[in-house]
């Protein structure tokens, strides 16, 4: 006795799903190759200026120099930050009154997403009454 299904024969469907299954694995092993093969040509094509001898060794003793630089820029930055930040809020709405790092490892993104999610479970269960 033959087994009789819903939506058809068993091995239609089998087929159906290899042949499916086996034209997206196609496509995309063709996509990756294609991908592959273009960044080889760009990569031909363009090539990554080397830099001399001289340069290379200029490079290192450059480099204290512009390690300083961000140091005294930091202030300058922080109130260019804070400029465009009270603009775009409104001076009135808006009133820094200090500023300070963050000496954790917490970012604060992280912070702000904690503390949502505490203020929601507070609301939630009516400041732990509930």
């Amino acid at each position: 006795m033959e087994a009789v299904y819903a939506y058809g024969n068993f091995e239609m469907g089998l087929l159906a799903t290899i042949f499916g299954m086996g034209g997206v694995f196609v496509i995309l092993a063709l996509l990756t190759f294609t991908t592959w093969l273009l960044n080889r040509v760009v990569d031909s094509i363009v090539k990554d200026p080397t830099p001399t001898a001289a340069a290379k060794a200029a490079a290192p003793a450059a480099a204290p120099a512009t390690a300083a630089a961000p140091k005294a820029n930091n202030n300058a930055k922080i109130a260019a930050i804070m400029a465009a930040v009270s603009m775009a809020m409104g001076s009135e709405q808006l009133k820094f009154t200090a500023i300070q790092r963050n000496s954790g490892s917490v970012l604060p993104w992280a912070a702000s997403g904690n503390a949502d999610i505490m203020a929601d479970r507070a609301s939630y269960t009516k400041g732990g009454q509930r």
